[in-house]
């Protein structure tokens, strides 16, 4: 068993999206190479309806994954495929936004809104698949208990559970775990494939088998490589955020909502989109 340690701390950074939208970017553009094949994760934390409800207007997605998680509040939303949903505390949706979609995301005002977007990019060869729409409600997401807490398998696999999204492409893992006050998290992290923890609340004592002191909704965790996740929660108990994933190391186009390999697909698809050609299936 090889521990993964903590090799880098991504810095959240607090910026405007949508048409305004305070946000915490846990990371972005300019990280890929240490977050591949994850590209994005966005959170809206707010008590303050004045901080989002501006939402997120129709606009287009093309070659990636969109994953919206709800912790708590309410996000409408509307696309080309004709979908309209309200995704709710414990509520999943996972887009693929593939070869061209177009939606709109737009908060309800909540006593706390909390939600995160995480965007996977897409291979160069899937990334004009036809889009597709998928959701999951609180009851549709596997919930496994480990000693002295529980985890969500959100996509992938733990547990002898697997993620209620079927027909992702790479399969990305992600997982939501809550444990109890210096409970003992295990995952098996095949070597190679890519491992990023965000901390929701509480502390981590322990990490890859080194101590470590994190305070609540610090940045991201790039860990490094071996085959074995292993965390251990601080003196309140933890919750987080796993992501894995395989890194595509391909290269990477990326302006705006579209991300695809060369900046003349990028260029393609501003231009489609101005002619009202971009929406491929609908």
């Amino acid at each position: 068993m090889v521990l993964r340690g903590v090799e880098r701390i991504l810095e959240t950074k607090v910026v405007r999206a949508g048409a305004g939208v305070l946000v915490r970017r846990h990371f972005g553009l300019g990280t890929g190479r240490l977050t591949d094949p994850f590209l994005l994760l966005d959170e809206v934390h707010s008590r303050s309806p004045v901080e989002y409800a501006a939402g997120f207007p129709l606009h287009p997605h093309r070659g990636i994954d969109l994953v919206t998680y709800m912790l708590s509040g309410f996000l409408r939303q509307i696309d080309s495929l004709g979908n309209a949903c309200m995704i709710g505390p414990g509520c999943l949706q996972w887009t693929t936004a593939g070869s061209g979609l177009v939606h709109e995301e737009m908060p309800l005002e909540s006593a706390v809104l909390r939600g995160f977007q995480l965007w996977v990019n897409l291979p160069r060869a899937g990334k004009m698949v036809d889009p597709v729409c998928r959701e999951a409600s609180p009851g549709e997401i596997p919930v496994v208990p480990v000693l002295a807490g529980k985890v969500r398998v959100l996509s992938g696999r733990f547990g002898g559970a697997s993620g209620p999204v079927v027909g992702v492409q790479g399969s990305p893992g992600f997982l939501d775990v809550d444990l109890d006050p210096g409970a003992v998290f295990l995952a098996e992290v095949p070597p190679g494939r890519r491992a990023l923890l965000h901390l929701l609340v509480g502390s981590c004592s322990e990490i890859g088998g080194t101590a470590h002191e994190s305070p609540p909704e610090t940045g991201v965790l790039v860990l490094g490589d071996g085959d074995t996740v292993q965390v251990r929660a601080g003196a309140v108990g933890a919750r987080f955020l796993l992501l894995t994933g395989n890194p595509l190391g391909e290269p990477i186009a990326w302006k705006g909502p579209v991300v695809m390999n060369e900046a003349e697909e990028v260029d393609r698809a501003y231009k489609e989109y101005s002619s009202g050609t971009f929406v491929k299936a609908r």
